[in-house]
Formats: structure tokens, sequence, C-alpha cells
């Protein structure tokens, strides 16, 4: 067979990318996979992040103020979030996760009145839009806490439930291809809430921050079932912190001690150890909603001690530095339900 050296293959005046029509062979012990499609359909087939609810306070009293709004951006673009469709409960303060085609949202806070929390779970098909439908219950009813996951499993640790003094230490998990209630999954190192929303590599899941462990990392190795083990320390108190990840890298942003604060650090996964300085949001709030694909995390929306903002921002998580602009919500809503994508560190 004849051997063709080639150095460079470009299209008609280098502005296109040569056509391959029949089939391609490549004799080698390593590998590669050929891009498909245009580069705007690559882009809007995967990275795309879904923020689900919120909480509105001028709405009415009770559940009404817990918003069942989902929206969703493309994580390779700079654009403003558009309108997915609606979950089928109310869900302001509760946690996501999901795998690289089915996006699960469950828990949430509802305002003062019979309850104070919900223990629903919702699914989405990340690739389509519409609505959420549900999928099952957690063990117990309760609101800010921590969720993550691999491509298979999903996991919610923490939070508070029942009355809002009433914290939890409970982790739940569940199989995301299927639908059914939680698991026990293990217990975290103490009962707290307002910790952050968690993210994960590809083996473990991670939150930090919260009441009462203000400045502490916990992890959990996720295909096993067990309690929560100390990482490290956070260089400050945050409660209500955000966090996004590659495979590697944890990113962690915001919360307040008692003000809200802009800045932002790193972990890396694999590793125990304290956090490190990463650089600024351009605004400071808690209860961000933080996604990623394996390099850009983007963080969107904010509870800003008082009010709240659309602000959309994002940063690169392999490069120390300060945020940049994303875009807008569709609404200034605070106290988001997380938000997760089809590419994030959990799936990398």
């Amino acid at each position: 067979m004849t051997t063709l050296k080639v150095n460079t293959i470009s299209g008609i005046g280098n502005t296109e990318g040569t056509v391959f029509k029949g089939g391609v062979g490549y004799d080698s012990l390593n590998y590669m996979t050929l891009p498909k499609g245009t580069t705007a359909q690559r882009v809007s087939s995967r990275g795309r992040g879904v923020i689900p609810g919120g909480y509105n306070p001028a709405g009415s009293p009770n559940a009404a103020k817990s918003l069942n709004t989902i929206a969703y951006l493309e994580i390779n673009t700079t654009a403003n979030a558009l309108d997915f469709g609606d979950l089928s409960f109310g869900s302001a303060s509760g946690g996501s996760c999901g795998s690289s085609t089915r996006g699960l949202i469950g828990a949430s806070y509802t305002a003062p009145g019979i309850v104070y929390s919900l223990n629903n779970i919702d699914y989405i098909t990340i690739a389509t839009t519409g609505n959420g439908a549900d999928f099952g219950d957690l063990t117990v009813n309760r609101s800010y806490l921590a969720s993550f996951s691999s491509s298979t499993r999903g996991i919610w640790a923490g939070g508070a439930g029942g009355d809002p003094a009433a914290m939890v230490n409970t982790i739940d998990y569940v199989t995301i291809a299927t639908t059914g209630n939680a698991t026990d999954f293990g217990d975290t190192i103490d009962k707290g809430y307002y910790g952050a929303q968690g993210t994960s590599s590809l083996t473990r899941g991670i939150w930090s921050g919260g009441s009462p462990s203000e400045d502490m990392i916990q992890y959990v190795t996720i295909a096993s079932t067990g309690n929560s083990q100390e990482f490290g320390n956070l260089s400050a108190n945050r409660k209500a912190p955000s966090e996004a990840s590659s495979s590697t890298r944890c990113v962690i942003v915001g919360g307040y001690t008692p003000t809200a604060l802009n800045t932002m650090e790193y972990i890396t996964i694999a590793t125990t150890g304290n956090a490190k300085d990463f650089g600024d949001l351009t605004f400071a709030g808690a209860y961000i909603a933080g996604t990623s694909n394996s390099v850009r995390a983007v963080w969107s929306g904010r509870y800003t001690s008082p009010g709240t903002t659309n602000t959309i921002e994002y940063t690169e998580i392999q490069t120390l530095g300060n945020a940049k602009d994303f875009g807008d919500l569709i609404s200034a809503y605070g106290n988001l339900s997380g938000a997760t994508s089809d590419t994030h560190g959990g799936l990398a």
C-alpha cells in the first residue's frame, strides 16, 4: 500500500477544512477522533449549561416565591441565557447534577409557611428544551445542600430539612439513567447547610464552606458509599459559595461572611490540602449557580445582600485570573438551584 506523508491539509483558500469521503484509516497504537459537523453544530451539541429555579423575594407568599423556571446557555460562547422550560415544582436553593444526556434537579426551599423544604427530584434531557418530569424523591426534605455527579450517579449532601434550623448530615444518591427514589449514601462530617452547591471530578465529589464548618472542604468517592472526609480548608470562611470544575481542578467562588464576597479559590481534586487564590469575580455575591465544561466555568446569578443580579461571568479553569462578562440571565433572581451541564468535570 502506498504511503502518503503530508504536513498540512487545508481546503480551498485555506478557509475551510478538507472534506473526507469514505473511510479514513488510522494505523497507530495511539488514537484520535475527528470532529463531526460544523463548528456551530459541535458547540451547540455539547457544552450546554442548564440553570434551574431561583427565588423571587417579591413573589406571593409561601411556595410561589420559589421558581420553576429553567434557563440554558452554551458554555463555549458568550451570550445571554435562553428559556429551556419549567420544572414540575418551584425550586430555590436546591441542587443540580447530571450526565452527558440528562440533568437532575432536587430539593427546594419554600417561604415560611406549612413546610420549609421539599424532597422532589425532576429530570430533563439536556440536549433538548422542555419541561422537567418527576424522577422520584430524596430521602428527606431539605434545601441549601450540595450536589454533584459522575456519568452514572447523582449525589446530594447535607442541607436543612423541615424547619431551617434543622440541619441534616444526610447524603443520598440515585442512578441518573433510571427513575426512582434516592438511596442513603452516608453522612457528612457534621450537620450543616449553606455549603457550596458542589462539583466533581471523574471519581470525587467536592463541596466546601457553609454552617457550622464555614472553612471546611469535604469530599466523597462517588462510585462507593460512605461518610464524607475532610479535604482541607478554604482561606476564609464562606457561607453559600459556588463551585465548578474540570476533571482535575475545582474553583470555589463567592459566598458571604456575612458580607458578600467576590474572591475565588481553587484546589486540585485528586489531592488533599488547602485552597489557593484564583482571582476575583466582577460582582460579589452568594448562591451563585456554577457549571462548566472541561476548560471553562460559568457563574450565573447571585444574591448580593440585599438584592439579586442577572449577571453571568466565566473563568478559564486551568488558568488564574479574574472573571469576565458572559451575558445575562433572563431575570435577576437569587438562590438558584445550582446548575449542571453535559460536559462538567465529572464527565470529562
